[in-house]
């Protein structure tokens, strides 16, 4: 006696419990069925009323035939398995993906010169009589598309967690500015969400155009790896790039500009797929410290290689196998603990630059300083170095300093608001020798002419003074 291979409502439950790891890669596959059907406008529209949520997402694609319609809502039906490029592949993505977020999925499809054709699942009604069975694919009684291309249509969407509307919109655009960078930058797709056309972000600071700033420079070539693939009996081929950030003109940003930028929140491997980024990660390479955030390593293969690098039906992610991770493994880690090292000698020579240069615009004019200052003390009769350094002090001056074996030490007290909006601010070094020298004339002009009780005095109220400015 046969019997049913699943059971509907536990199935149906199961797919809705299929693990996207947010709304941005359940509607990614919906996005990208629309992609392989060569659509060049692809509209998402999310409308909120009354806190209940619907989803539109709308193709001018080359749309399916009343039986390509019916095949694409059994699970597993595709048309694209044998395709080598298709970022689609294994017939569950749409269904599966739009119950991730809701109870009800409506499809209405047109191909080029024929009839427009409707077709729905929804999760109550199988919950209900318990049948995993659909009716066929039927004309459209109410016209949602003008020529050819697809709508699909989510409602009871009850798997959607959002508690600020507008930054839910703004995080699910920079969310497809990253995934579609490539597609976006050719022009070959043009994605809208609520109306507003979605412009490339590179997370690699390369691509001009878009709404990422730009200042990311290669390193070294593209890495090519050959793989051959036994079902397509074909090669195919693995790219690999390294790309280095712009540190010194970036790394005297503050750090909620970095984070803005993508510079400090996205680090990583970035997993090209088909021109589609499907993850991000410390793939083949051990992470090192926050200097991983200066450089960049993208890694580029074709569906075909699936199976190498673990890619499952969701497309959120890879599991190289030991094929792949030997192929690998060796050059890029190599090339990134050079890049790491790279990043430190920059860093170092940043720090020593800028403290050189205004050591030596000191020592050029002290002379012009009188000889009885008291900040500065003859050893070897050489005049002393001046220190700056940074640290939280327990007093809300803006400075403390103190003469140290022949050298002068000048704290700034990182709780005062001239740290956050002057210091963390600077963006190049000639900003910065600006700032130290003020300080440091600051501090000899308070030496040389007041008493030590009036410079106590003089420093509590100058920090008094300049937190109220800069508060």
């Amino acid at each position: 006696m046969s019997r049913n291979l699943v059971d509907p409502k536990d199935f149906l439950r199961a797919q809705r419990q299929s693990g996207y790891k947010n709304a941005c890669a359940s509607l990614a596959e919906i996005i990208e069925n629309a992609i392989d059907a060569l659509a060049f406008n692809i509209h998402i529209t999310i409308i909120k009323q009354d806190d209940v949520f619907s989803i539109e997402i709308k193709d001018d694609g080359s749309g399916m035939l009343q039986t390509e319609l019916d095949r694409a809502f059994l699970f597993g039906g595709t048309t694209k398995k044998d395709k080598k490029n298709s970022i689609g592949c294994y017939g569950v993505g749409f269904k599966q993906a739009g119950l991730s977020l809701a109870r009800r999925i409506e499809f209405y499809t047109r191909a080029k010169g024929s009839k427009e054709y409707y077709n729905y699942l929804d999760y109550d009604e199988i919950q209900k009589n318990g049948k995993l069975a659909l009716d066929s694919s039927i004309v459209s009684k109410k016209k949602q598309l003008d020529s050819n291309g697809t709508l699909v249509r989510l409602t009871k969407v009850d798997r959607l967690d959002v508690k600020y509307f507008n930054a839910f919109i703004k995080k699910l655009k920079l969310c497809f500015a990253i995934r579609y960078r490539y597609l976006l930058f050719r022009d070959s797709v043009r994605l809208y969400l609520n109306n507003e056309r979605i412009q490339h972000w590179d997370p690699l600071y390369v691509m001009e155009k878009g709404w990422s700033p730009t200042g990311g420079k290669q390193y070294g070539k593209t890495l090519k790896y050959n793989v051959r693939v036994p079902h397509f009996n074909s090669i195919s081929q693995i790219l690999v790039r390294f790309v280095e950030l712009p540190i010194q003109e970036w790394s005297y940003l503050p750090n909620k500009i970095k984070k803005k930028m993508l510079i400090t929140s996205y680090k990583g491997v970035s997993i090209i797929r088909s021109d589609v980024e499907i993850d991000r990660g410390s793939y083949f390479v051990k992470p090192h410290q926050n200097y991983d955030y200066w450089w960049r390593m993208e890694i580029v293969f074709e569906p075909v290689l699936d199976q190498f690098f673990g890619v499952t039906n969701t497309k959120q992610g890879i599991s190289p196998n030991k094929y792949i991770t030997n192929i690998l493994n060796n050059d890029l880690q190599s090339i990134s603990r050079d890049l790491y090292s790279r990043v430190i000698k920059k860093f170092i020579s940043l720090r020593s630059e800028s403290s050189s240069k205004t050591k030596r615009i000191i020592n050029e004019n002290d002379n012009f300083i009188g000889k009885n200052s008291k900040c500065l003390v003859s050893i070897n009769e050489k005049r002393s170095n001046k220190q700056l350094k940074f640290s939280y002090l327990a007093k809300e001056i803006l400075y403390e300093y103190e003469t140290n074996e022949g050298c002068d030490v000048i704290t700034i007290n990182k709780h005062h608001p001239i740290y956050s909006e002057v210091f963390t601010k600077v963006r190049n070094d000639e900003a910065r020798v600006f700032v130290e020298l003020f300080i440091f004339a600051l501090i000899e002009a308070e030496r040389n002419v007041l008493s030590i009780k009036k410079q106590k005095e003089f420093q509590k109220y100058l920090s008094k003074i300049l937190a109220l400015y800069f508060a």
